[in-house]
């Protein structure tokens, strides 16, 4: 019984000796309150906010047909290689650093490899954009002149494949006619059976050769399925800084009272 009364008496004690500290130091723990929240605000006035804005894009392809005929797409370049090649400075044209509200210099380069993020989401087919700007405006504006370096490197790399593609089925198409002209030969109806059995093989093959090699030459250009840019600032966020701002005010008032009070004792 004694010593449940020497506890509460302690707890009383402590509990009184607390409310009596903190009516003591309420004038600096007000203080350092109302100076964090402060110096909070004049953090999220004074640096500059950035918005996000996310691009879906859809990689290249060249069709093409597998060895039973089957339709096939091939990309010109998988999301993982351009991600790779866009974590590289070089990577970046002075359009899109304009673009992106960044001066033509290396260190824009490095900023835009460290600020840009760029993911293969579900397939390799696919690449998610992630940049940030000044405004929703020029985030979304950044994202798009991405999205246009990418068509443009993609387009250039498809190139010289569609060319020679073209070519083979110019090639194709011309020695299809030498054949089909050889078959209207003014001979007899012997030697007219016999050319068209000689040609007819051929023609085939070039039929079927020219089938595939027209199918691949349905090149799908780089395509922007959609771009979304943030409603508001992704930085700084306000919430978190004034939450860091009245911890720290708290904590920097109760320090002074302490200090107060270690100064009277």
């Amino acid at each position: 019984m004694h010593e449940h009364e020497v506890k509460n008496n302690a707890e009383a004690f402590t509990f009184l000796s607390l409310m009596k500290f903190l009516a003591q130091g309420w004038k600096f723990i007000t203080a350092g309150i109302v100076l964090g929240l402060l110096s909070a605000a004049a953090y999220l006035a004074l640096t500059p906010v950035e918005y996000d804005a996310s691009a879906i894009v859809k990689m290249a392809e060249n069709r093409g047909l597998d060895g039973d005929g089957i339709p096939i797409p091939n990309q010109v370049e998988s999301a993982t290689l351009v991600i790779a090649r866009l974590n590289t400075p070089a990577a970046y044209s002075r359009e899109v650093l304009s673009a992106c509200g960044l001066q033509d210099s290396p260190e824009s380069r490095l900023k835009m490899i460290k600020e840009a993020r760029y993911t293969a989401e579900g397939q390799p087919a696919f690449l998610t954009v992630n940049v940030r700007g000044r405004s929703a405006e020029l985030a979304s504006k950044c994202a798009e002149s991405v999205f246009d370096m990418i068509r443009q490197q993609q387009d250039a790399l498809s190139l010289p494949g569609r060319e020679r593609l073209s070519q083979m089925v110019a090639d194709l198409k011309k020695s299809r006619q030498t054949h089909l002209d050889a078959l209207h030969s003014e001979s007899g109806i012997a030697e007219q059976v016999a050319v068209y059995v000689a040609h007819r093989e051929a023609i085939n093959q070039i039929e079927t050769a020219l089938r595939r090699y027209e199918y691949a030459l349905g090149y799908v250009p780089t395509q922007l399925v959609s771009v979304y840019p943030s409603s508001s600032p992704v930085f700084p966020r306000q919430v978190p800084v004034i939450v860091l701002g009245l911890i720290t005010g708290l904590l920097v008032g109760l320090l002074a009272a302490c200090l107060r009070r270690i100064g009277k004792d």
